[in-house]
């Protein structure tokens, strides 16, 4: 019975993550009925992975993580395993070959770097890296004393095991633009809430007790490590960062005259008058919608959206986090705002 129990139980969970999993969602991590398992989706269709030996799914922080930081609920919790560690034969392609090739879509497979891997996305190699600590043994990550990284790169201080990360003395700071510099920005002291780039432009990473959490931008948007939050791609210097290949969306303050524009459009009863005012066009001006905004046009004002999971801010004029915004009476969507 418990055998049928547990298999009807998988049933269920494969069945909701398959659902979750929409064409346009590339990334998104979804609960496993095994606690240290979880399912990527993979443009519609779900990709079952598990988490290296020691760590659980942590569905809230989207990453592979400390036990003590998981509730699995009604997940199954799994006996500690061993690690059997195998050579696999060396592919002596380039990266871009590898990915080029037919029938590499999803492929993942050896990066330079011994903290990070390859997986083909379109044809292309994007870095992905593993949790903090740990380092790449195909398929997947291990614990840091694990793994004979070989001919890769392994990072100087790397540290091993389940220790806490060295800490670094400078004073943590905006502008956090380095990836790399992730695992150690946010093994500082205070360092909880502090954003720092991602290796994807359209990805960002949040400190979380000591540990960089990978963390989504909504639809559209890039991370700017400048300004310490999702932007439109014109305004983001993607750099050394992989950029995705289809962002695209419209520009709200195309026609924004900052000399025209005053900060404070925050009561939504005043927008006609405020579009109605000489000189208005691309001025914005709080919706009734927490979650949409007015953009003065021709004297009348237009209603836009915020990107998914994005509130109107009106002190900053700009869609932000809901945890920045302040809705006051405007009514805040039914539907959860998931960073």
């Amino acid at each position: 019975m418990k055998g049928i129990a547990l298999l009807l139980l998988c049933a269920a969970v494969a069945a909701q993550a398959s659902s979750s999993c929409s064409l346009d969602s590339v990334g998104l991590l979804l609960p496993h009925p095994k606690c240290d398992h979880y399912y990527m989706c993979f443009f519609g269709s779900q990709v079952e992975l598990h988490c290296a030996d020691g760590l659980l799914f942590n569905p809230k922080l989207q990453v592979c993580d400390w036990p003590h930081n998981v509730d699995c609920g009604d997940r199954i919790i799994p006996s500690r395993k061993l690690v059997s560690q195998k050579k696999i034969e060396k592919d002596v392609r380039s990266p871009a070959e590898i990915c080029a090739a037919e029938g590499s879509e999803g492929l993942i497979f050896d990066h330079e770097y011994c903290d990070k891997y390859y997986k083909c996305n379109h044809g292309k190699p994007v870095t992905m890296p593993c949790p903090p600590n740990l380092l790449w043994w195909a398929p997947f990550c291990y614990w840091a004393e694990q793994v004979d990284c070989g001919d890769r790169i392994r990072p100087d201080g790397f540290s091993s095991g389940n220790q806490e990360a060295e800490k670094v003395p400078e004073q943590v700071s905006g502008g956090n633009s380095d990836p790399s510099q992730a695992p150690a920005i946010c093994a500082a002291e205070g360092s909880d809430g502090v954003l720092v780039a991602h290796e994807n432009c359209n990805q960002f990473y949040k400190c979380y007790r000591g540990e960089p959490a990978a963390l989504d931008c909504p639809q559209n948007l890039l991370y700017n490590p400048e300004k310490e939050y999702c932007d439109w791609e014109w305004n983001v210097d993607c750099s050394n960062r992989i950029k995705p290949d289809d962002i695209s969306g419209g520009n709200p303050n195309e026609d924004k005259d900052p000399d025209q524009v005053s900060g404070g459009n925050s009561d939504p009863s005043q927008a006609p008058a405020i579009c109605a005012a000489e000189g208005s066009d691309g001025v914005l001006v709080a919706h009734e919608n927490c979650n949409q905004f007015y953009k003065c046009f021709s004297g009348e004002p237009a209603a836009l959206d915020c990107p998914q999971n994005l509130l109107y801010n009106p002190e900053k004029e700009y869609c932000d986090w809901d945890w920045n915004v302040n809705c006051g009476n405007r009514v805040i969507p039914s539907e959860k705002i998931v960073a």
